[in-house]
């Protein structure tokens, strides 16, 4: 019987600046690709996302009513009514006002009497109407550059008349190890986490422990980013970082990070490799620590504005020389920690998101402001 092979041994712990690091010059930006705006939905904008023209490129009523000249019924009211010749017209909200009207009054202003056309309500110049180039002046930015599309400004977009956008879409596939739910459950959590940084998710793979079948995984890719889940520990069938190692060249394999210090990072030409471990915890917290930075410089993203800062409910006690993932729940504006390594599924279930412990602290004590990064689909 032919021996197993001993699995790769971690020899020490990269820091985590150190190991990001160590991949930065083998990352760049993927191309722009300019692309109808719906396929530009949840990725990071290339170019700055500008309507062809004022919106809306003439005044538009912003409420139903009747447009007038605003000074035809100045000082209207029921008391002292003002008599028109004829009704005014309606409008609806987005219609585009008549000449010569610039107000719009409330339905209930304008009343018709025995031939008559009464007024008992007034509005100033611009009361009911969204003058041209209200919403964005002609090649005003609606978003910047590097700014992940997110629904809403797809939507102002939209409204005004912008037809495509120039984003980048890196591509990623998962491939999981080994045998059992653990990976598959972090795969579909990764995934989650994934498209929310504007990858383009292939389909996922999933292989056996065995260096050649993870190599052949990894080399035929043909993505941006390969994220593996599962068999970076030191059991004898975690295999995965000794078959990485045959596809591409690992820049550390070990992260002075809890959970999710068996983490480990590869380059080949044109790809990047995230191995995460495959327990659900530590492969969360090594995306958060690792994949983001990775994601956002694939897709160009801008640098995240600081995070809110919040009180903690009790202290955290870390390590000095790791960087630790704390979970959290937020409740009543402070922050709950769940904990952090070895979390039961059943508390990491409820966490609202997560404060990170810098590795030169020991920890915060109950009460310290610190930051709290929200978890993608947490309640707020």
């Amino acid at each position: 019987m032919d021996a197993v092979p001993s699995p790769r041994r971690i020899r020490s712990l990269a820091p985590l600046e150190t190991a990001l690091a160590a991949l930065a010059p083998r990352l760049a930006p993927v191309v722009p690709e300019r692309v109808p705006l719906a396929g530009a939905a949840g990725f990071v904008l290339a170019e700055p996302l500008s309507p062809p023209g004022p919106c809306p490129p003439w005044p538009v009523a912003s409420r139903d009513g009747y447009a007038v000249p605003a000074d035809a019924a100045l000082g209207a009211a029921p008391s002292s009514p003002v008599f028109f010749p004829e009704r005014p017209a309606a409008v609806e909200a987005g219609e585009r006002m008549p000449a010569g009207a610039d107000a719009v009054l409330p339905p209930e202003a304008v009343e018709e009497i025995a031939g008559l056309v009464e007024v008992t309500g007034s509005a100033a110049r611009g009361d009911g109407v969204r003058e041209r180039g209200y919403d964005a002046e002609e090649y005003a930015p609606i978003l910047p550059a590097g700014v992940r599309l997110a629904p809403l400004a797809l939507a102002a977009a939209r409204a005004c008349g912008i037809d495509f956008a120039a984003v980048r879409r890196p591509s990623a596939r998962i491939v999981t190890t080994g045998d059992g739910e653990g990976p598959e459950a972090a795969a579909d959590l990764i995934a989650a986490h994934a498209a929310r940084a504007g990858l383009s998710l292939a389909a996922r793979r999933h292989v056996p422990d065995d260096p050649d079948a993870i190599a052949a995984a990894v080399a035929d890719a043909a993505v941006d980013l390969v994220v593996t889940i599962g068999g970076t520990g030191l059991g004898t069938t975690d295999r995965t970082v000794d078959g990485v190692a045959r596809a591409a060249e690992v820049l550390a394999h070990g992260v002075a990070l809890s959970p999710g210090e068996t983490a480990a990072i590869a380059a080949a030409p044109d790809m990047a490799v995230l191995m995460l471990p495959g327990r659900l915890d530590a492969a969360l917290a090594a995306w958060l620590a690792l994949g983001r930075p990775i994601a956002a410089r694939l897709a160009g993203a801008r640098e995240a504005p600081p995070p809110p800062l919040l009180p903690l409910a009790r202290k955290v006690v870390s390590t000095i020389g790791m960087t630790e993932i704390v979970f959290v729940v937020l409740a009543d504006g402070r922050l709950e920690p769940l904990g952090g390594a070895g979390l039961p599924l059943g508390r990491l279930a409820r966490a609202d998101g997560f404060v990170t412990v810098p590795p030169n602290l020991e920890g915060y004590q109950a009460g310290a402001l610190v930051a709290f990064e929200a978890l993608a689909g947490a309640a707020p």
